[in-house]
């Protein structure tokens, strides 16, 4: 009787594991269809695909180009540091805007990168802005409701040719002082930042 009772909930746990990893797949299946089904609507729109064609090509001429070293930035207290000292012990996110750029796009990646700390974690990411002051970095900070360390850098040096562009952008700060995985964002396909974030956030930052 006891061999019978253990044989059947064996068979009631297989068929249950067995149901909830076909819920999965069709889940993340109609996911997939829906992000894939949302970006090929937004390629049809001319404009956008240009603008999408041009960040791509942009990012491409900025891939493992070296960061201007050394490079000091100013940290919420005032003090001084190096860029290279960031990325030490391991790669680190960077999202880098200006008070200059766009400021509706600028507010949207900051919502994003939210969405993906509340998710993942704070961890291996930063913020690089050209605020003036403290004071200016301190109540877009509170504003902001922020928590992850935000630099100030007197100027556009960490790399002349993106920061020509004027677009706020993201990067990866290597160990060796080079940025890879570029990406500028376009508000009007938020979808890509996310799958960039999470990319990025599994090959260099680590999260589950």
């Amino acid at each position: 009787m006891k061999k019978n009772i253990v044989v059947f909930l064996i068979i009631a746990l297989i068929i249950f594991v067995g149901f909830h990893y076909w819920g999965e797949t069709v889940a993340l299946k109609t996911e997939n269809n829906y992000l894939n089904s949302k970006i090929d609507t937004l390629l049809n729109d001319a404009d956008i695909k240009n603008l999408l064609m041009e960040n791509v090509l942009n990012q491409f001429r900025c891939e493992d180009s070296d960061v201007a070293l050394p490079l000091f930035l100013i940290d919420e207290n005032n003090n001084k540091k190096n860029i290279g000292e960031l990325s030490n012990d391991s790669p680190v996110l960077v999202f880098r805007f200006s008070e200059y750029n766009c400021g509706i796009c600028s507010e949207f990646q900051i919502k994003i990168i939210k969405e993906f700390m509340l998710r993942y974690g704070e961890n291996g990411i930063i913020l690089i802005t050209t605020f003036r002051n403290k004071r200016d970095l301190m109540i877009f900070k509170k504003i902001n409701n922020l928590s992850i360390p935000i630099y100030r850098v007197d100027k556009n040096l960490l790399n002349p040719v993106i920061e020509e562009l004027n677009f706020p952008y993201y990067f990866i700060l290597n160990t060796n002082g080079t940025m890879n995985s570029v990406h500028i964002p376009a508000k009007e396909v938020p979808l890509i930042t996310q799958q960039y974030l999470q990319i990025v956030g599994e090959k260099y930052l680590k999260i589950n």
